[in-house]
């Protein structure tokens, strides 16, 4: 697995998360349809190695099944031998040039004028947000699937959106250009993390776009 898979179903990790359990929710959520893992972890909170750790135990359980990003942590990402590296919209000025060869990149973007900054710099794939209302962002307005849609008149890059997303609404923005959803609570949350995620699959699935992109992954 060496591009963004289409459908995606992503699932970003809580930022503060034991090493065990996140390994349990991970296996059992690409069981049920997650193709694509971001470790997001507040770094300052970890010491750097335990971060290594984690990334390296997130492979063994994504290995041939999902692809693995690291947050913000480039070389993490090669050690670890993730397939890529996400940087968050305040990492927009990093141009691909200055990160390791062979890494996929992805960039957070928030608003149109982060879409453009981020082409610029060069990524494979935005992540678009938040969508929705979301509790990881309280008091910030959502930006709609208008963010998503404005992405797609804007480039082939492919972008998944994020933020308040579970099934009764993934359909919205698959519809509305993306090629996927990340989530955290809508897994995370779960008592049955393989259920969840087949559920968001189902979610996700509606409409001629739908169809194009299932027909993409034959």
């Amino acid at each position: 697995m060496d591009s963004i898979p289409r459908p995606c179903l992503a699932l970003v990790t809580p930022e503060r998360c034991g090493a065990g359990h996140l390994g349990e929710v991970v296996e059992s959520a690409v069981r049920g349809g997650v193709n694509l893992v971001q470790l997001r972890v507040r770094g300052q909170e970890r010491d750097l190695s335990e971060i290594l750790d984690m990334a390296i135990g997130l492979r063994r359980a994504t290995r041939g099944a999902a692809l693995l990003f690291v947050n913000g942590y480039p070389q993490i990402a090669v050690e670890s031998g993730a397939d890529g590296v996400h940087l968050p919209e305040s990492s927009e000025s990093m141009e691909r040039g200055l990160l390791p060869a062979g890494l996929m990149v992805g960039r957070s973007v928030h608003s149109p004028g982060a879409i453009t900054r981020a082409l610029r710099a060069g990524t494979d794939l935005l992540v678009a947000g938040a969508v929705f209302p979301t509790a990881s962002h309280p008091g910030v307005a959502p930006a709609g699937v208008e963010l998503i849609e404005h992405a797609r008149r804007t480039t082939d890059v492919p972008v998944i959106g994020i933020g308040g997303i579970g099934p009764a609404n993934a359909a919205s923005v698959v519809c509305a250009g993306a090629v996927g959803v990340a989530v955290i609570s809508a897994i995370w949350d779960s008592d049955e993390p393989e259920s969840a995620a087949r559920h968001l699959l189902d979610g996700m699935s509606g409409g001629e776009r739908w169809a194009r992109l299932m027909k993409s992954s034959a």
